[in-house]
């Protein structure tokens, strides 16, 4: 039993080496890296140079060529939020009276100047600012000018939230938590 596992041994060594010599080593590798210039979309490229292996004799005895290309693309620049052209409606969702006007008060005068107060269907205990497809950027400026964290934003299904959701791009539901 000793005998077979060292003549296995032996024989992956041996294969090992003989393979190795076959093959040989490279005896060098370029590499050069092409970036492109900072712009909207970046595209950067790596290739690995070529190399050659020669025998004892100095005759070439083979040559490879190892190239990877990677593509990274950076976000386009957005246009600035048009303020005046989003609708928001501020519910009313905490019971407190005036608040949704309040609140709404504070949104026109940062220049969101479509900004309707409402009562909200049902109380809530946390404020929300809910978002149309599209308008995830607005809510979040709406978020942060009313002192609300980004994690506040969130998606509007088909849940109604006032008697009239589809009048707001931006819907908050002030909730029992809203600070004002």
């Amino acid at each position: 039993m000793k005998r077979s596992w060292v003549a296995v041994v032996i024989t992956v060594l041996l294969g090992a080496m003989a393979g190795a010599a076959i093959a040989g080593r490279p005896t060098s590798v370029d590499q050069t890296t092409i970036a492109a210039p900072q712009a909207t979309a970046a595209a950067t490229t790596t290739v690995l140079g070529t190399s050659a292996t020669t025998s004892t004799s100095g005759a070439p005895v083979a040559t490879s060529t190892t190239s990877a290309s990677t593509t990274t693309t950076t976000p386009a620049t957005i246009a600035p939020l048009n303020r005046s052209a989003l609708r928001v409606l501020v519910a009313n969702a905490a019971n407190r009276t005036g608040i949704a006007s309040s609140t709404a008060d504070v949104i026109i005068a940062a220049g969101f100047t479509d900004s309707t107060p409402v009562d909200a269907l049902n109380n809530a205990a946390v404020s929300v600012v809910y978002a149309r497809p599209g308008f995830e950027a607005a809510a979040a400026e709406v978020a942060a000018t009313l002192g609300l964290a980004a994690t506040t934003v969130r998606p509007l299904d088909t849940t109604a939230i006032t008697p009239d959701d589809g009048s707001g791009d931006v819907i908050v539901l002030i909730g029992v938590d809203f600070p004002r």
